[in-house]
């Protein structure tokens, strides 16, 4: 396979991306089930653990293999293990409540070798790395909309960033470690034409992501009835927003202007008082999102995140037994509760929610006035571009992309 194309038909090479891909797929759905299963069993770092001994059997094998092949070398040998440990260390680096993440690392790995196959039957220079690479990511995009679509699932853009991080480590194994005799370092016309055209079609990709918000959801879910489903879905895909800082509060996003939460705060404090309640127990507090999700009522959504934010912070400081702990969750409710007195004041007071003077000096006098604070509520809002700047690369990008395809085809032909 790397010294020479694969062995079997250019069609059941892509058979077996495609049935891969397919598994990823179906078991989107079940994931969750499966990662609370191990979570119990076997606990949060058993996915890290076992992603990572299955990396380096792999990183074993593949060194059997150089030897057995010869031109074995020291620069081989380090760029295999530098690359083996450098994955390790980030399947240990996910956050603790996402270890399960690592699972992308193997999923991702094995298409990313199942499309170079592929692709090695008819492509022999060093573009096949970055082919590979923009179509193993564009099938991770792909992935990340299906699961979109799961209810109890979220798209996320960083899975999609680890799906790239993982198809572009197993290319870059291969082209420093394993070094196939197949390829050589001319790159030909028709390489060039093919990589400009992977390039536009998953920027196009990333781009509709990055378009499909709210109102777009609106807009052609309410022209194709067909679509109406998603309207129900749980989570968004993209949103922009407002990223704002306060001396006394910290920073926090929000996909609202200030004004517009001061004046939807007045304007909708009648109906908090029936809708909010203290969210003492998640089941509330995930039945009240479920209802009023971001898609269909962002302001309510929003903030009922903060809400229960400062109370479960609160909750948690006074049952924790660690002091610096204890300190982290009382300045975490004590600037939550700052945000929402400043902009949601009259949902606080409309629907009983706020703090009696006696809580406030508690955890005024509990919380580290001097720590850096930054909200993790609409964190995943985007605030660094606006929707039209979004539009407009995407849409030049692509434009440029299949214009430089289409040139280096004329250039060829004359």
């Amino acid at each position: 396979m790397f010294d020479r194309p694969p062995n079997e038909r250019e069609t059941l090479s892509w058979l077996l991306v495609t049935t891969w891909f397919g598994l990823i797929l179906i078991t989107v759905p079940l994931v969750r089930y499966g990662t609370d299963y191990v979570n119990a069993v076997f606990g949060r770092a058993a996915f890290s653990y076992g992603v990572s001994l299955l990396l380096i059997i792999a990183a074993g094998v593949t060194l059997r293999y150089l030897i057995r092949r010869g031109g074995m070398t020291v620069t081989r040998f380090l760029s295999l293990g530098a690359i083996t440990a450098f994955v390790v260390f980030l399947t240990f680096g996910l956050p603790s409540d996402s270890t399960a993440e690592a699972i992308h690392f193997l999923e991702y790995g094995i298409l990313s070798l199942l499309i170079y196959r592929a692709f090695a039957h008819r492509v022999h220079d060093v573009s096949i790395y970055p082919a590979v690479i923009l179509l193993g990511t564009l099938f991770g995009t792909i992935e990340e909309t299906v699961q979109w679509l799961v209810p109890g699932r979220v798209f996320d853009l960083r899975d999609i960033w680890l799906n790239f991080t993982a198809v572009t480590l197993l290319q870059l194994a291969i082209a420093t470690a394993i070094r196939p005799g197949a390829i050589s370092k001319t790159l030909k016309p028709q390489s060039v034409r093919r990589l400009c055209r992977l390039s536009a079609l998953l920027l196009a990709g990333l781009g509709l992501c990055h378009l499909n918000t709210p109102k777009a959801i609106a807009v052609y879910t309410t022209h194709f009835p067909v679509l109406a489903f998603i309207w129900h879905a749980e989570d968004v895909m993209v949103e922009y927003g407002h990223y704002y800082e306060a001396p006394n509060t910290g920073a926090f996003r929000s996909r609202f202007t200030v004004e517009e939460l001061h004046r939807l705060s007045s304007s909708r404090a009648d109906e908090a008082e029936n809708a909010f309640g203290a969210f003492e127990t998640h089941e509330d507090y995930v039945s009240f999102l479920k209802e009023h999700t971001a898609l269909k009522d962002p302001f309510f959504h929003e903030a009922a995140v903060h809400l229960f934010s400062r109370n479960i912070n609160l909750a948690r400081a006074r049952k924790s037994t660690t002091p610096d702990k204890q300190q982290l969750r009382y300045t975490v409710a004590h600037r939550e509760n700052a945000i929402l007195e400043g902009y949601f004041g009259p949902i606080l007071r409309s629907s009983g929610s706020l703090w009696p003077p006696k809580t406030k000096l508690e955890v005024h006098e509990n919380n580290d006035p001097g720590r850096q604070y930054e909200s993790s509520v609409s964190r995943r809002l985007i605030t660094s571009f606006s929707h039209r700047q979004a539009l407009w690369f995407s849409t030049i990008g692509v434009i440029i992309l299949l214009g430089l395809g289409q040139l280096v085809r004329t250039a060829k032909t004359a």
